[in-house]
């Protein structure tokens, strides 16, 4: 073989294995961008700031949540939308009161969500 010969050889062998190299690369983030969701559990974001102390006995909770299965407030189911938003009253005693909301995902994981609430009406 010819010393050029040899060269064009060693250099579609290097090529071969850089795109195996490449593609098992791709295959490895794609598999992670595709498990994230799994990898993150459920978790809920409220939308509209709930205040502390309260001067209507009913008040809005709106917010959404990813990777559940189920979600309640206070125990009670909430029902979300296609993309994961809820949007429903709360209706509070007088005094105080904990606002809980509590998610899960397929897999068992939960997490939880609390905050304080005071109605005082005027």
């Amino acid at each position: 073989m010819t010393p050029i010969r040899m060269r064009s050889v060693h250099l579609s062998k290097y090529i071969r294995i850089g795109g195996i190299i490449l593609l098992i690369g791709l295959a490895i983030w794609y598999a992670h961008f595709q498990a994230r969701s799994l990898l993150a559990g459920p978790q809920i974001f409220l939308d509209t700031p709930v205040q502390t102390v309260q001067g209507n006995q009913i008040i809005p909770v709106r917010g959404h949540a990813e990777n559940i299965t189920k979600i309640t407030l206070n125990g009670t189911t909430i029902h979300t939308d296609e993309s994961g938003y809820f949007n429903t009253l709360l209706t509070l005693p007088a005094g105080y009161t904990i606002m809980t909301i509590h998610a899960e995902d397929r897999y068992g994981r939960e997490t939880s969500f609390s905050q304080s609430l005071v109605y005082n009406p005027t």
